[in-house]
């Protein structure tokens, strides 16, 4: 989708916001925020043929004490596990505190928001009469191909007891997600990453069922990491107790969908060798027979390691590795 969509979207999410917001406010008499929520936009053809965009409302369940950031990370694994393994984008709305004027050449201040401590923008806004801080509805919506835009609704209320917004700055920049900070970036970014690891293990066999790599057997679902789990994973500290068991589960599923990607570049780019006569096919053979038609997976994965180093094959599936040219260790390497 180009950027021109995308911002249609995200402002389309906005308006959508405010309406909501405004109505609650109405029924409730008096100032109401709305429950954070994620919108799911999905690809689909039309009964013509036509690609659209359509799409659902995820609310989120929050408890008293729970933080709509740090409830996320669960609410996107149970939204995987009822189904959404693949989509355009996810929008995430929420209600918060943010500057309206921020200098994006000002290397300090922008340094003093990446640190400020949670909660401290609240606390500005009611203590200082002259701060440039406003609330708003803030809209940040992720693409699958790990791009990001962010809108945010500012408002103040009338003597109604009814929003009234600024109008939207829809000037924005299309970044990446791995680039932006923030807990909220992070996490749609890890999930991104999660479910498109999951589309390659979903994916190993060709319409004929003839398998794209080396893998003597498609990768069994049942033994996939929930995205919860791979959070914990992910995230954990001195402080954390992650069981053996899911540290095993979670790097057995990210080395898995790493070799996989390595192995499909492998084996193109090693046939184009041979095609161009750059590779002598009975040395490959010889070598590499023996452990593709073996049981042994553990070998097949060192094969794919060697493969990489002696012919070069760099390609994304390294990248992805955060410019290593080796393979990643565990999760936190592949979606740090």
């Amino acid at each position: 989708m180009d950027k021109k969509m995308l911002e249609h979207c995200l402002e389309s999410s906005l308006k959508m916001s405010q309406e909501m917001k405004t109505h609650f406010s109405r029924e409730a008499k008096g100032k109401e925020d709305i429950r954070p929520f994620v919108i799911i936009g999905l690809e689909m053809e039309n009964d013509e043929g036509e690609k659209v965009i359509a799409g659902g409302i995820a609310p989120m369940e929050l408890k008293d004490d729970e933080h709509p950031v740090d409830t996320l990370p669960k609410m996107l694994s149970e939204l995987n596990k009822q189904g959404l393994e693949k989509f355009a984008w996810l929008c995430f709305i929420t209600e918060g505190y943010a500057r309206s004027a921020i200098d994006s050449n000002n290397a300090e201040e922008i340094e003093k928001i990446k640190n400020q401590e949670r909660g401290a923008l609240e606390k500005e806004f009611n203590e200082k009469a002259d701060t440039d801080i406003k609330e708003g509805i803030i809209a940040t919506l992720f693409t699958w191909e790990n791009e990001s835009l962010v809108m945010t609704s500012f408002y103040k209320w009338g003597d109604d007891g009814l929003p009234v917004y600024e109008e939207i700055n829809n000037e924005i920049d299309l970044q990446r997600t791995a680039e932006m900070d923030g807990k909220v970036p992070f996490t749609f970014n890890a999930f991104i990453k999660y479910c498109q690891m999951s589309e390659i293990l979903n994916d190993e066999d060709d319409e004929e069922g003839e398998s794209k790599t080396m893998w003597s057997e498609k990768y069994d679902n049942s033994k996939k990491p929930s995205f919860a789990e791979v959070w914990s994973v992910l995230t954990e500290d001195d402080d954390s107790r992650v069981s053996k068991k899911v540290r095993e589960k979670v790097n057995d599923f990210n080395m898995r969908a790493f070799t996989v990607r390595v192995a499909r570049e492998c084996w193109a780019e090693i046939q184009e060798q041979i095609n161009k006569g750059e590779l002598d096919e009975k040395e490959f053979t010889a070598n590499t027979q023996a452990v593709m038609e073996g049981d042994d997976e553990n070998a097949k994965m060192e094969l794919v390691a060697q493969l990489v180093k002696k012919y070069s094959l760099l390609g994304n599936s390294i990248a992805l590795a955060s410019g290593r040219q080796e393979m990643p260790n565990d999760i936190s390497e592949l979606l740090g």
